[in-house]
């Protein structure tokens, strides 16, 4: 083999490892499954759990977010997104409720266990303050829809009787 063949089979070498460098890159973006509005699904458990800001409640499309506890008070939209066994199974904390809920459908579904009651009041030095279980909003089991669901972003999505959107934020 002469200096020159060598050094054209060096080069297809080279070539070769770059096409496949670049064919293995574009494969990875285009096989993971995302959310509709970003987010990787395969990082589900990684970035849910976590304590997130409750930044809108939405409810038919009204912003209802000041609505739904004692005027907007800001110890009301704290939600904690625990581990509760598996990998899949959660626990979520919000304002006195705590809500089982598990990652299903290969994590593109939040499927939430209801609280029969959806609304909880408790009287405070002569003063009233209630507060709705945001996650189970009609008091059933809930099947939100998870929208985006990034390192500082979770955002998701429920159609029952009403069209309900929750925007949460790090």
């Amino acid at each position: 083999m002469t200096l020159t063949e060598k050094s054209n089979t060096f080069n297809n070498m080279k070539l070769l490892k770059y096409i496949t460098a670049i064919a293995g890159i574009v494969l990875f973006f285009t096989t993971c499954k995302k959310y509709p509005q970003g987010g990787f699904q395969n990082r589900a458990t990684k970035h849910i759990l976590a304590t997130w800001h409750l930044d809108l409640y939405e409810v038919n499309g009204i912003d209802s977010t000041n609505l739904i506890n004692n005027n907007g008070e800001e110890m009301f939209k704290e939600v904690s997104v625990n581990k509760n066994g598996t990998k899949t199974s959660l626990s979520i904390s919000v304002a006195g409720f705590t809500y089982g809920a598990h990652l299903t459908d290969n994590n593109q579904i939040l499927s939430v266990t209801g609280h029969p009651n959806p609304v909880k009041c408790n009287v405070y030095q002569g003063q009233t303050y209630c507060w709705r279980a945001i996650f189970s909003p009609e008091g059933n089991n809930s099947k939100w829809t998870i929208v985006k669901l990034k390192k500082n972003e979770f955002v998701l999505a429920l159609q029952e009787n009403a069209s309900y959107l929750i925007k949460l934020s790090k």
